[in-house]
């Protein structure tokens, strides 16, 4: 479901920087059909439902990063919440993970989320740091990266976040608006940021 948020994203990547729902697509990792639609809306209008609550809700995340994780079935998570204490019933379980195998962006997303929050609140040591990024990131880096977040000012902070996270793959729209920023400024801390690595690189290899 597209919010708030996301809505004047795309109006302001279309109408305002004139790029095409392909480009637009690419930068939120949208769909281009979803792009068009809500493009065409002069209005963000959220979608009306009626909230309802299970015995599932509280392991939700625990189900959602299991099976992003391992893609165990259903009966397998099942099992696994049961010994959680989890009092409800199969069913409820295997229609839960039937959605997440037909969305699989909307848990990226969520996963990208907890992730990022993980980082933020310094429990992300600077060893797992280096492994998440699949050993992008020296370890040494990883420590000032982590100092920056836990000990720095906002600015630092969200440049630190912001690069992490781009390393590790979450899309520049996601990280904005994570850390409540504009979109263009997290497009200019990694520019400045993959312009500095290849002068880095640069000035190795010469």
């Amino acid at each position: 479901m597209i919010d708030f948020h996301v809505f004047h994203q795309i109006h302001d990547l279309h109408f305002r920087q004139q790029l095409p729902f392909s480009e637009i697509s690419r930068i939120l990792s949208l769909d281009q059909r979803t792009i068009s639609k809500w493009a065409n809306r002069k209005k963000y209008t959220p979608r009306n439902f009626v909230s309802k609550t299970s015995n599932l809700d509280p392991y939700k995340v625990a189900i959602i990063h299991e099976f992003a994780v391992t893609q165990a079935s259903a009966l397998r998570i099942f099992n696994n919440l049961e010994k959680q204490g989890f009092k409800g019933g199969y069913a409820s379980v295997k229609r839960f993970v039937a959605e997440l195998k037909t969305d699989n962006q909307d848990t990226k997303v969520i996963l990208d989320g907890k992730w990022m929050h993980l980082l933020l609140q310094g429990k992300i040591s600077d060893s797992k740091l280096v492994a998440d990024l699949n050993k992008k990131l020296s370890l040494n880096d990883a420590k000032i990266l982590i100092k920056q977040v836990c000990e720095g000012r906002l600015k630092e902070r969200n440049r630190a976040i912001s690069i992490a996270a781009h390393i590790k793959g979450i899309s520049n729209a996601e990280i904005a608006k994570f850390l409540l920023i504009d979109f263009r400024t997290v497009s200019n801390i990694i520019r400045h940021h993959n312009k500095s690595e290849r002068q880095h690189l640069t000035t190795c290899n010469h």
